[in-house]
């Protein structure tokens, strides 16, 4: 039997690197790393990193020297970037750079994963190609990350995207934010008609994202659901997925309630990705919101909740309505 190839997850304790864990693990040797968060999950080794050190990066690709990189590590609240954009850029834009020079001088394919949110408004959805315009802090900051991995000059794949799922923090994803508030009851929803985006289930992603690296991806791809929706229409969906009236969510608009401006319509076209793993990868959101209800029954809240010694998540919505 072949030795599994060396992967590194920066960020596994979060909403998108313990799904790559998850996900990977039976067919990689999974490395994660992670900050504040220990974590422990079947199948993988668990190494604690600040990717602001540029001493702990480079010895860890020295011990370590994984094939393949994937960086899932960032500062990703909007608003939290807009008050402190130092501190956004030190972990958005300075760490991957960081991250990239060290893959590169291990030979290590970089992986980086940044946002919907680095593309201008208007013109949606946004093919590769589109032309960007960070609205806010967040966006600059991971534009500016995507530019300091392209500069490291490693072989790199960078991947524009958006998502949702199970993470078991603290700091939960839009959809475990609105399920605990349906399940508490109380206040209803806001859900933001103005806010259209196109995301995909993390652990989708964590697969889309492990088949371009097989497929030889280099560059920047989209990965995106099949269509588009709205925050509001998302919410809505997923009070029909999981049982709960809908007119438990009722519109808003974004900038009501929100401190940094938000771009409007995220949404992207992801036909360079599809035609290149299939479109399997890419479902509707619906369809992703009904893998997401399949994920709770088969325990995936509980075990990556477990992974992090905790229970469920119980506070602080990690994206916007």
């Amino acid at each position: 039997m072949a030795a599994r190839r060396r992967l590194l997850v920066t960020g596994a304790s979060g909403l998108l690197g313990g799904n790559v864990a998850l996900a990977l693990c039976r067919d990689w040797e999974v490395v994660g790393t992670y900050a504040a968060h220990p974590f422990s999950l079947a199948g993988t080794v668990s190494r604690r990193l600040d990717i602001r050190s540029d001493g702990e990066v480079a010895a860890l690709f020295a011990d370590i020297r994984p094939e393949v990189t994937v960086h899932c590590a960032a500062e990703t609240r909007v608003d939290a970037c807009e008050a402190r954009p130092d501190e956004a850029f030190a972990v958005n834009a300075r760490a991957p750079g960081r991250l990239a020079r060290a893959a590169r001088a291990a030979g290590s394919l970089f992986v980086h994963v940044s946002t919907d949110a680095v593309y201008a408004p208007g013109g949606a959805p946004h093919a590769e190609s589109a032309p960007t315009g960070p609205v806010n802090a967040y966006a600059a900051s991971k534009l500016a990350g995507e530019e300091a991995v392209a500069e490291a000059g490693g072989e790199c794949l960078i991947v524009r995207t958006n998502l949702f799922g199970w993470s078991g923090r603290a700091k939960r994803s839009l959809a475990e934010w609105a399920l605990a508030r349906l399940e508490a009851g109380g206040e209803p929803l806001t859900g933001f008609t103005d806010a259209v985006f196109s995301p995909l289930l993390a652990s989708d992603l964590a697969r889309a994202i492990e088949a371009l690296v097989r497929a030889g991806a280099r560059g920047v791809y989209n990965a995106g659901a099949a269509d588009a929706v709205s925050k509001y229409a998302f919410l809505r969906l997923l009070c029909r997925e999981f049982g709960y009236p809908e007119d438990l969510v009722r519109p808003g608009r974004s900038g009501q309630t929100l401190a940094a401006r938000r771009p409007g319509d995220t949404s992207l076209d992801s036909s360079r990705a599809a035609a290149l793993i299939g479109t399997s990868f890419f479902p509707p959101v619906a369809e992703a919101v009904r893998r997401l209800k399949k994920l709770r029954d088969a325990g995936v809240p509980g075990l990556l909740a477990g992974s992090l010694g905790r229970g469920p998540a119980t506070s602080g919505p990690g994206g916007d309505a």
